[in-house]
């Protein structure tokens, strides 16, 4: 089982869709939760954007919660700081609670969603709860500025205490927000021990995603990606690759023998057998590209956490556009695939 929790605004440009889309394939995710969107959900066009069945939205849109096509997905409490949802598939042995939260930024009104946990609270089964909740749990998840309220952790603590949820820990950077120089851990998972009895190896990878400043918060209770490997064919991407059209001419110039129709097969099977060649020298394989790209944002990222200043973080954010730019490159890929299917089988 996998999903994804993640603070993103600005979803509605397509930038931020093509790193979701990519999340989805990339980890098979079952659902995602997006929090603070920023925009009106068209859920139609956005589940069907972001290739997944459907999606639900709370009571103040604030939360965003998407599901794939072998997942059935049932709304049981919706609030204005949180979407208590059960999901099941015949992926997993029995329903599953999940409950996305996005917590009020002020300690008082927070006690209405700590109050709202505990009304939903189903710690005799397997229940998870992601996303923001605004606060920090001890002193140690907060770097930079004034320290936190001992009210606000101490009422988060009583509520997780109260429902029978454990923190499930994190592999990677543990800040998940940050500003310039104020570094929190704002965003978490909790399970309950049931959780732990159905998904036993559980983990929560911390994804610097760029486009937030907002880590997500992947939740995998297993990893197995396969990816199945394209044949050949004409890239649209090519055509954005300011050579592209010298390579053409140049290669349309083979000298060929015989006439008409011959002449032209030889063209063509010479400049399908180098444009292949030169795909591999120019762009490389489109999913590496991606990886590689994620790969270096990561450690990017990771520098900017040692050393929070103007140099690294000037080095994130080119890292950043460079990983938007290798997604675009694969957000042509899909559509033109898709395009062909279209074509052959129709809607």
């Amino acid at each position: 089982m996998r999903g994804l929790f993640w603070n993103v605004r600005g979803v509605g440009n397509a930038p931020t869709q093509w790193i979701l889309n990519w999340v989805r394939k990339q980890h098979q995710l079952d659902f995602l939760a997006i929090i603070e969107p920023m925009v009106l959900l068209d859920g139609r066009f956005m589940a069907r954007r972001l290739g997944f069945l459907d999606v639900v939205s709370n009571c103040g849109n604030q939360i965003w919660f998407f599901w794939g096509s072998d997942v059935r997905c049932q709304v049981l409490v919706d609030h204005e700081q949180l979407l208590h949802v059960q999901i099941e598939s015949n992926k997993w042995p029995k329903p599953l609670f999940v409950t996305a939260v996005y917590a009020k930024c002020d300690t008082v009104e927070r006690l209405a969603l700590w109050d709202a946990l505990r009304t939903v609270s189903v710690g005799t089964s397997p229940w998870t709860v992601g996303g923001d909740f605004n606060t920090v749990l001890s002193p140690d998840e907060h770097s930079g500025g004034s320290a936190p309220s001992g009210i606000a952790m101490s009422d988060f603590h009583d509520a997780i205490a109260d429902c029978a949820l454990v923190d499930a820990g994190y592999v990677g950077i543990p800040y998940t927000w940050y500003s310039r120089r104020l570094r929190q851990e704002l965003d978490r998972v909790l399970i309950s021990s049931c959780w732990m009895t159905v998904f036993p190896k559980m983990k929560v990878p911390h994804l610097e995603l760029s486009r937030s400043n907002h880590r997500g918060l992947l939740v995998e209770a297993e990893c197995t990606v396969k990816r199945k490997v394209s044949s050949f064919h004409f890239q649209h991407m090519w055509t954005t690759h300011s050579e592209f059209l010298g390579v053409v001419r140049r290669n349309w110039q083979y000298p060929t023998i015989g006439n008409g129709m011959m002449r032209l097969q030889q063209k063509l099977t010479h400049l399908k057998h180098y444009l292949k060649e030169w795909n591999k020298t120019v762009f490389g394989n489109v999913f590496d590209n991606v990886a590689a790209a994620e790969r270096v944002v990561k450690e990017a990222d990771e520098a900017y956490d040692q050393d929070p200043c103007d140099r690294t973080l000037v080095e994130r954010n080119w890292c950043s556009a460079e990983l938007v730019r290798v997604l675009a490159q694969e957000e042509a890929f899909w559509r033109q695939k898709a395009g062909i299917r279209w074509a052959k089988d129709g809607e």
